[in-house]
C-alpha cells in the first residue's frame, strides 16, 4: 500500500447567535446566496482551498481541507471576514471533524468480481452497471471504502485514524490477489 493521502476534512461548528445571512451576502465579495433555491450562504476560499457553508442558524461546514492546519487557517479567514471574535481558531474545542475522506493505491490493478468475494458478502455492494467500484461498509472502524479497478481505494470515515486504520486492513485482506 501507498501512502494514505488525506482528500477532504469535513468539519463543523455552531456559533452561539444565528447569521443574518442577506447581509453578508451584500457584504462579502466572496459570498454565495441564493436563498429562492437554499437557505445557506457559501464561502470559498483559495489558500487553503475550503469552503464554508454558512445557516442561518448560527451553524457552519467546512469542506475541503486536507489538514487540521487548514482548518485553522480557514476559521482565521473566517473570523476575520465575519469580524467574529467567538470563532477562536486557536481553541480546538471550537469545531467538531465530522468526516475524513482518504485514499491510497495499490500497486496492482484489481479484479472487482474477485474483491467482492474477498470482503465479507453482507457488508459488500458492488453493481458495475450501476457504478464502477465495490463499495464495502466496514463495522470497525466504522468506515465505507470504495475499491476500484486501478487499485485505487477511498475510505470515508469519522476520524484519520479511522480511515487509515480501515486501508490498512483492507489492504491486508487484499494482498492475497498480488500472490496470484
Amino acid at each position: 500500500m501507498n501512502e494514505v493521502t488525506i482528500e477532504n476534512i469535513i468539519s463543523s461548528l455552531a456559533l452561539s447567535t444565528p447569521l443574518d445571512l442577506p447581509r453578508l451576502a451584500e457584504t462579502l465579495p466572496l459570498a454565495t446566496y441564493y436563498p429562492e433555491e437554499t437557505p445557506l450562504l457559501s464561502l470559498t476560499f483559495e489558500q487553503p482551498k475550503a469552503a464554508c457553508l454558512l445557516f442561518p442558524n448560527g451553524k457552519i461546514k467546512i469542506t475541503g481541507p486536507t489538514s487540521h492546519d487548514d482548518i485553522v487557517k480557514t476559521l482565521r479567514q473566517l473570523r476575520t471576514m465575519l469580524n467574529n471574535p467567538a470563532i477562536n481558531a486557536d481553541d480546538p474545542a471550537i469545531y467538531h471533524i465530522d468526516q475524513v475522506v482518504a485514499s491510497t493505491t495499490l500497486e496492482i490493478p484489481l479484479d472487482l468480481e474477485q474483491v467482492q468475494t474477498i470482503l465479507p458478502l453482507n457488508h459488500v455492494t458492488y453493481n458495475p452497471k450501476q457504478f464502477p467500484g465495490v463499495v464495502y461498509t466496514m463495522e470497525y472502524p466504522k468506515t465505507v471504502i470504495v475499491v476500484f479497478t486501478s487499485g485505487k481505494l477511498v475510505a470515508l470515515g469519522a476520524s484519520l485514524e479511522d480511515v487509515t486504520q480501515a486501508l490498512t486492513q483492507v489492504t491486508r485482506d487484499l494482498s492475497i490477489l498480488e500472490a496470484k
